[in-house]
């Protein structure tokens, strides 16, 4: 892939440093002066193409045919990786063999297009000005594909078909087990009468089912009913405020079945957030942001969900307790820390994940040690709950098989014996 090779460049520039120019003539010293100036420029060079590598990549995969074009440009970026990584090489040659000319001279031989009658630093400074030359060509085609760079790739919001994150949005009334304190806590906070905005964070280690349970709370019919409107957003590592606010509008809209503003794209920022503003005015509303990571979070949304004292909540679901902190300087906040399951509930879970209820006598022992490998982490016992799902009966018969071998070898014995004397009777 072109990212890794780009990569590895852009570690070997950033580590690269022209030394010991002092023994040069005077022309000689502005020559390689010249040639750090230009490094750093591939550098600049190579990281602006970089973060537009990963959705080269993607798109040179589907491009079997080569008819796009994508395949050629990646192929281009990945050889000019090359020869940089060629250069820095040679140039460190030459400063260790600069004593010894002509061991130097004979692996310069070796790079194409360098013009052999230079002075070696010379043929290496006409060698980085083609490669600049070369990388700005690539730069500019790529214009042609509209590749997305990494943070425009990434703020994908809510996770599409097929992607495991998606399970936690729908989950069994089953799969809700050890949660059932948390849940009534949680409902308690957003259902009773105080109409001060109020945040509550739900805050715990990745894998302890903190989406499970806020997304299971969020959908109840007993919050439902008492908000206006709700939205839900996740938000990740990768996001833009503006983003956000847009995005929970049109949600916003949609749950209480109003048409959408318009025109929220065209929008400056201050006309974003007094739209949000607005509307929000007279509802009591339900926003949850899922998977906030940043600690400064707050200072984006704080404009924007007003204190309408109609008794309007955020949930937040947080994995550092020092984010959750931060949000007390902008809302009154709630904190509810998830715990790991008690031993009980994660065989519970188990059993209801795996054998739609009771655990075969078979499997127990097995089974014991797995969740109990699972470290009363939800996410890991529902993974491989499902992952068992389908290899229960096979599970079955490889267990009696290891337990009863030696009986089924004599039975077998047994067996051809009698068959073998009937016959001869």
């Amino acid at each position: 892939m072109a990212k890794t090779a780009v990569s590895f460049v852009l570690q070997e520039l950033g580590q690269f440093v022209i030394k010991e120019t002092s023994q040069y003539t005077v022309e000689e010293r502005n020559s390689v002066a010249g040639i750090e100036r230009d490094f750093n420029d591939i550098k600049d060079e190579l990281e602006s193409i970089q973060a537009f590598l990963m959705d080269a990549d993607t798109k040179a995969a589907d491009d079997d045919d080569g008819s796009n074009g994508v395949n050629t440009w990646v192929k281009q970026v990945r050889e000019a990786s090359f020869r940089i990584e060629d250069v820095i090489d040679y140039y460190n040659m030459f400063l260790a063999e600069r004593a010894s000319h002509s061991i130097f001279r004979s692996a310069l031989q070796m790079i194409p297009g360098l013009i052999k009658t230079m002075n070696p630093h010379h043929q290496i400074a006409s060698e980085i000005q083609d490669i600049k030359l070369s990388l700005g060509r690539i730069k500019e085609r790529s214009t042609r594909f509209e590749f997305l760079s990494e943070n425009e790739a990434g703020r994908t919001k809510a996770p599409r078909i097929g992607d495991p994150r998606m399970a936690p949005y729908f989950i069994e009334e089953t799969q809700v087990v050890g949660f059932e304190s948390a849940r009534d806590e949680l409902v308690r906070c957003l259902v009773e009468e105080n109409n001060e905005l109020m945040l509550v964070a739900v805050v715990g280690m990745g894998g302890l089912g903190k989406t499970t349970l806020a997304k299971h709370v969020f959908d109840s019919q007993l919050v439902k009913k008492n908000f206006d409107c709700r939205s839900f957003i996740t938000v990740s590592q990768s996001y833009t405020i503006r983003e956000l606010l847009t995005e929970m509008i049109k949600k916003f809209c949609k749950d209480s079945n109003e048409p959408i503003p318009r025109g929220l794209q065209n929008m400056d920022d201050e006309t974003l957030i007094n739209q949000v503003r607005q509307y929000l005015e007279s509802k009591r509303y339900l926003v949850l942001f899922d998977d906030v990571w940043k600690d400064n979070f707050s200072d984006g949304i704080e404009h924007a969900l007003i204190s309408n004292n109609k008794g309007s909540r955020i949930i937040v679901t947080i994995r550092k307790m020092h984010v959750a902190d931060y949000f007390r300087k902008s809302f009154p906040v709630h904190v509810h820390e998830l715990q790991r399951l008690p031993p009980d509930k994660a065989w519970e879970l188990f059993c209801n994940k795996t054998f739609r209820g009771h655990c075969p006598t078979k499997l127990e022992e097995m089974s014991r040690e797995i969740v109990q490998k699972c470290g009363g982490l939800p996410l890991a016992i529902v993974a491989i709950g499902g992952l068992l799902l389908t290899k229960a009966k096979t599970l079955i018969t490889a267990t009696q098989d290891h337990e009863y071998p030696s009986t089924q070898r004599h039975h077998n014995a047994h067996k051809q014996h009698r068959e073998s004397t009937d016959s001869r009777n």
